[in-house]
């Protein structure tokens, strides 16, 4: 059985109905506007709050990768001080460029980290649509962030392929 009734959330009329057996409610609204103005005032301390593991899981596997840059740089110096092939000065080149794309994915995730912090804030203190454009904000950088990890990715297969010509140069001067 079913019975329905009218109120008003933020000064705008929906129809709510429900059952007597389970007490789920179901919005119905008369246009999109209407729509829109009830979901603007939902968002809470838990929306921007979601963000917060996945950012940190984000950070710390890019800190990862970052150690893995160090330590084959490191590796390369030692192994190549005195006498630097063609092929290591490619793969020098290829990882300037992978720190760099490192350094812009961190900040980039940084300050989504920082703006979703913020966003809590704003929430916190009722400036709710302020805190949804911060928010909105947040999600775009980590986006950004995202795919530069991508483009990164795609860097390092290129060094993984440098590094095979290094171990076939190596396995031709065996020969």
């Amino acid at each position: 059985m079913l019975y329905f009734k009218i109120r008003t959330v933020s000064g705008y009329a929906c129809l709510q109905h429900a059952r007597f057996d389970a007490p789920a409610s179901v919005f119905l609204f008369s246009s999109r506007t209407d729509h829109a103005a009830l979901t603007t005032h939902f968002m809470n301390l838990t929306t921007p709050a979601l963000l917060f593991p996945a950012i940190s899981l984000l950070l710390l596997a890019y800190t990862n990768r970052f150690l893995v840059l160090a330590q084959l740089i490191r590796h390369l110096h030692s192994q190549h001080r005195d006498n630097l092939p063609d092929v290591v000065v490619r793969q020098i080149d290829n990882l300037r460029i992978r720190i760099t794309l490192m350094r812009r994915m961190q900040t980039m995730g940084v300050s989504s980290f920082l703006l979703c912090a913020l966003s809590m804030f704003l929430v916190f203190i009722d400036m709710i649509e302020i805190a949804q454009y911060i928010f909105g904000l947040s999600i775009l950088l980590l986006v950004i962030s995202l795919l530069l990890s991508l483009y990164e990715i795609l860097i390092s297969t290129k060094a993984i392929e440098i590094e095979l010509e290094m171990v076939e140069q190596d396995l031709q001067k065996r020969l």
